[in-house]
């Protein structure tokens, strides 16, 4: 198969004009339909086969340019080089994170403490819990489980969210309530308005995962240290949507931790997804 037909069989193909190096090294490139000047794609290419990815959601992809090896020798050769192709993202990935984390690290603790007229809080009717504004910015830490900050979520005032450039996200989150019961409920969300409104409805803690794709990575960090907890997803419901995200990989990580799932319902024509939604009436 060609690499070209490869990428964009799974939405990774490189804008029209973007030459694939056959070199054996890692090369990044802007996913088309990404905005300008994003490097989230990357690929490493050999004669016969190819890996490619990338680290905005963590996919990786193989593509065999002709028949599939059928020796062992050669088996065992490609297998060799997709493992170095790996190891070259990973890599660079890693560094990727690192100069991310000193970034967001100087910005966050630059910024005001906890302002509770931000008008993303006042429009959420929640209030700030580890928060910090900057330039107008709401800045939500990401934090992993030895409470390292490796990247921050940005509210703008319209409401609008991005995350820092090159940041971790997969099993980082953020954390809501510091005192609890490791035998008790903990809450695992989506984002931070509905982790606010969670927690100031229940006081159990409540750890913001940001998106429905890395609440099973932060449940599985959550259960090795917690082992006792009774873990409890507070779903999205996009029932919106054609495929309700939120709900399957909620039913997904509550599956892999023993967890169990809640999550809001509304009536026709409610335009809702999460509790904050519900809790608040918007």
């Amino acid at each position: 198969m060609d690499i070209y037909d490869a990428m964009a069989k799974v939405g990774l193909a490189p804008p029209l004009g973007v030459e694939i190096v056959m070199d054996g090294l890692l090369h990044r490139y802007r996913v088309d339909g990404e905005k300008l000047g994003s490097q989230n794609g990357w690929y490493v290419c050999f004669p016969t086969a190819g890996v490619f990815g990338s680290w905005r959601t963590d996919q990786k992809e193989v593509v065999w340019f002709d028949e599939k090896p059928s020796t062992p020798e050669r088996i065992n050769a490609f297998r060799q080089q997709v493992s170095e192709a790996k190891r070259l993202a990973e890599k660079e990935r890693w560094q990727q994170h690192c100069t991310a984390a000193d970034e967001c690290r100087r910005k966050f603790y630059s910024g005001a403490l906890e302002l509770e007229d931000h008008s993303y809080l006042i429009k959420k009717a929640v209030r700030p819990y580890g928060v910090r504004v900057r330039n107008g910015v709401l800045m939500i830490p990401l934090q992993d489980v030895d409470g390292k900050l490796w990247s921050l979520q940005y509210i703008y005032l319209d409401g609008k969210k991005r995350f820092a450039k090159g940041g971790r996200i997969t099993g980082c989150f953020h954390r809501i309530g510091d005192e609890f019961d490791p035998e008790g409920i903990i809450v695992i969300v989506e984002g931070y308005a509905t982790g606010a409104t969670i927690y100031e409805n229940t006081g159990y803690p409540t750890f913001v995962a940001f998106n429905a794709g890395n609440l099973e990575a932060v449940a599985l960090i959550l259960r090795h240290k917690y082992p006792k907890a009774r873990i409890v997803f507070a779903a999205d419901n996009d029932n919106h949507l054609e495929l309700n995200i939120g709900l399957m990989k909620a039913k997904a990580a509550a599956k892999a931790v023993g967890g169990i799932v809640v999550y809001p319902r509304f009536s026709a024509g409610n335009t809702g997804t999460d509790w904050n939604d519900l809790l608040t009436g918007k």
